[in-house]
């Protein structure tokens, strides 16, 4: 009995050890086959502009200019288009739409999307216009790890014929216009918005959200549930300008060695921490077509005296300009530093990059700090304000009827800087990265007033790949506002294309006759300098007509409307 009993637990125990062993083969077999883990990597993608089921027809999404639309890994592509899809036309107008993206020199990446003279929802109240916007993400490797930067800038931005400041900050507005008798709540606008995670940096310039209400008052809940549909399905949904994306899987960035030390020349002495950096006031913008360069900086110490070299080439005295030209394609970086006999301060850098100028287009380049003309009564006079960017240097002047002013004073963020007509502010003066506020109080005729202007730094290159061409001209127009003769007087050049514009100016046979002048281009507002208005390429048709409304309101009498209408072709 003890012998079977024996043998049948000897025999029990062989499947129970047989079992083990298969499973421990599955395992490791499974673990052969298994995929591995994704390697360490960047991802990125770039888009001018998307636009989410907007209107029945398109259906699927429209997003015209990507980079890597595959997004992983991130592969270098830069992709450009002069004129948006037929399918997008109706809806909105758009000028020269680009997206990149690439790897940058110290082993991360960088991804681009941007567009330039956008105009959307053009039939409510002037709808949305856009100059220029841009967004950029990127990892840079910094002591052989990744960081994550985002920047970007939205340029002349007008809500229904309001004038928005340039901004590089988050923002939210709400889309709101009258519309006959009632009120449309559209959505809303989002302006650089960056969105920052353990993996991913994004970045879009401009997101109109479409979430349209109609405001009908006592009709409201009997007609908004069909009315708010039937926007819902005229305005479709969201649109992005300008979005760029870039991801990370683990540490991609190149390990970090250490160099051999090097013999320490006479020259490069140890920085003297006692020796400030100099500030870079003005340069080139991050991408630009354009071969020359010019940058602007200074020191805020007078004992010292500056030195500048370019792309790592020899230290060279400076005096706080330099000016290049015939630079190559590629990445070009500046640095200017500061010396107090042997010993030097730490340098500053600026780095930009020269792209192929697209072929039949024309490069227009605008920096500097640019400022809305005013204009404030005085008794039966005006005081007429105006600002120029020039030389480095902001010119200020005010000016009126001779004997008017008897005083003027100029302040910026709330310091005086001048007290006569005429004054310059360098830029030096000013701050790059913050919005400057500047007031101008001008006291003549027993009157005080102010005009108060906010502004920030612009640098951009704007690219015109197509022109327009006036059919068949414009005639000057003459009326009688308030007993005085006043012409409207148009200068139409050849073509109108880069700085060469369409010109509109007022004339009144007196000089003083009006109070104020407007003007507004198919119902959008335009931005007028005193008593003119000019119009570049993008914001003209391609092929079609359109009415200059042009609002003159006297010093005495009724307002007089004039409308000039011209139809201008692509060249």
């Amino acid at each position: 009995m003890d012998l079977n009993l024996s043998t049948r637990r000897s025999l029990g125990g062989r499947p129970l050890m047989l079992a083990l062993l298969a499973l421990l083969a599955a395992i490791v077999a499974a673990a052969a086959t298994a995929p591995a883990a994704s390697a360490d990597g960047f991802s990125c993608r770039g888009s001018a502009l998307r636009a989410e089921a907007l209107v029945a027809g398109i259906g699927a999404d429209a997003e015209p200019v990507v980079a890597n639309a595959a997004n992983d890994p991130c592969a270098a592509e830069d992709r450009r288009l002069v004129t948006l899809p037929a399918t997008l036309s109706t809806l909105l107008d758009g000028g020269v739409a680009e997206a990149s993206t690439a790897a940058t020199a110290d082993g991360g990446v960088t991804a681009r999307g941007a567009i330039t003279g956008v105009s959307l929802l053009r039939l409510l109240g002037g709808g949305i216009g856009v100059t220029a916007t841009e967004a950029t993400v990127g990892y840079q490797c910094v002591a052989g790890d990744p960081v994550a930067r985002s920047d970007g800038r939205v340029v002349g931005l007008s809500l229904f014929g309001q004038t928005i400041a340039d901004t590089s900050e988050p923002t939210t507005l709400d889309l709101t216009v009258d519309v006959l008798l009632a009120r449309v709540r559209i959505g809303e606008i989002a302006l650089n918005q960056t969105t920052t995670t353990a993996d991913a940096v994004t970045r879009t310039a401009v997101r109109v959200s479409i979430d349209p209400r109609l405001d009908l008052g006592l009709l409201g809940p009997i007609l908004n549930p069909t009315l708010n549909a039937l926007l819902g399905r005229l305005l479709g949904s969201d649109i992005v300008l300008g979005e760029a994306r870039a991801g990370i899987a683990g540490n991609p960035c190149p390990p970090v060695t250490t160099p051999p030390p090097t013999p320490r020349t006479p020259l490069e002495n140890p920085i003297d921490t006692t020796i400030g950096a100099p500030v870079i006031d003005d340069g080139p913008p991050a991408r630009t077509p354009l071969s020359t360069a010019t940058l602007r900086y200074h020191t805020t110490q007078s004992d010292v005296t500056l030195e500048c070299r370019i792309d790592g080439g020899a230290w060279a005295a400076c005096n706080g300009r330099s000016d290049y030209r015939g630079l190559s394609l590629g990445e070009h970086c500046f640095e200017v530093r500061a010396r107090r006999g042997a010993n030097v301060g730490p340098a500053t850098r600026y780095c930009w990059t020269v792209v192929e100028l697209p072929t039949g287009c024309i490069a227009t380049y605008r920096h500097g700090y640019f400022v809305k003309a005013g204009n404030a009564a005085l008794g039966r006079r005006q005081a007429v304000f105006h600002a120029t960017s020039r030389d480095g240097k902001l010119v200020l002047s005010t000016r009126s009827a001779r004997g008017v002013l008897r005083q003027v004073v100029y302040r910026l963020n709330g310091k005086v800087v001048a007290k006569r007509a005429r004054a310059t502010i360098p830029f030096a003066q000013l701050d790059r990265d913050a919005q400057q506020t500047l007031s101008v109080r001008v006291r003549g005729n027993g009157k005080a007033r102010t005009i108060t202007r906010t502004f920030r730094y612009v640098n951009y290159v704007a690219l015109d790949c197509e022109g327009r061409e006036v059919v068949d001209g414009i005639a000057p127009r003459t009326v009688k506002v308030g007993g005085t003769r006043v012409t409207i007087r148009p200068q139409v050049p050849n073509e109108i294309r880069g700085t060469t514009k369409l010109r509109f100016f007022v004339q009144p046979a007196r000089r003083h006759a009006l109070r104020a002048v407007s003007f507004s281009l198919d119902g959008r507002a335009r931005r007028e300098h005193a008593r003119s208005t000019v119009m570049t390429a993008p914001q003209l048709k391609a092929n079609g007509s359109q009415t200059l409304t042009v609002r003159l309101a006297p010093k005495r009498g009724a307002v007089r409307v004039v409308r000039i209408t011209f139809r201008t072709v692509r060249t």
